[in-house]
């Protein structure tokens, strides 16, 4: 995604490492800004869970990208979303939950992962989106 945002790159570096967030159970944000040497920025926002000390620091999603000034007011913003290997897992987890559901309808446990998995999922796209909107805007 390619867009152009009428603030600053200065203000944009801001805006993005204002979104760092510690949470005690969900997916933390860390945010990773590198300058590179013709006045552009690349950055990455990451979503990861960071429990159980190393066996979960992997990324749930991510945003990458760099941020190119246009003039001191203006700034091209362009974003890649990925989904890291813990999102795969999510996915694989709620398709796996969703085929335990469908063969066996009565077990009302599989339909409650494959809704609280979905919902996780959702929540951290959901989190990228609105650092995407608070770029836009």
């Amino acid at each position: 995604m390619q867009f152009t945002t009428t603030i600053s790159l200065d203000a944009c570096r801001r805006r993005l490492t204002s979104h760092k967030t510690i949470a005690p159970v969900l997916a933390d944000t860390q945010v990773v800004i590198q300058r590179l040497p013709d006045n552009r920025t690349q950055f990455a926002v990451r979503r990861m869970w960071t429990g159980l000390q190393t066996w979960l620091n992997h990324p749930v999603m991510q945003l990458s990208g760099t941020l190119t000034p246009k003039g001191s007011a203006r700034t091209d913003v362009t974003v890649y979303v990925e989904i890291g290997q813990m999102g795969l897992l999510l996915l694989g987890l709620a398709f796996g939950f969703l085929l335990l559901g469908l063969a066996y309808p009565n077990v009302v446990t599989a339909w409650i992962m494959v809704i609280g998995l979905a919902a996780l999922f959702g929540y951290e796209g959901y989190t990228l989106l609105r650092i995407i909107h608070d770029l836009r805007s």
